[in-house]
């Protein structure tokens, strides 16, 4: 089988790989921008504030936590 369609990130083995992978990017720019959407609701949903500092609510405000 080959090779399986970006979901979120881009990971090639190797120069030759990147550089054709940036070519088909190139080449597909509606590729592109879904792989670019997907990824950056990727970081927004794991990596907001929110989600971040959750753990430490706990710790800064024992209370709330309680409460929830």
């Amino acid at each position: 089988s080959g090779p399986h369609p970006p979901i979120h990130l881009l990971v090639t083995d190797g120069r030759d790989p990147m550089a054709a992978a940036i070519r088909r990017f190139l080449e597909s720019p509606d590729e592109a921008a879904a792989l670019g959407l997907s990824a950056r609701r990727l970081v927004e949903r794991t990596y907001s504030w929110e989600r971040r500092l959750a753990p430490l609510a706990g710790l800064v405000f024992p209370d709330r936590r309680a409460a929830a």
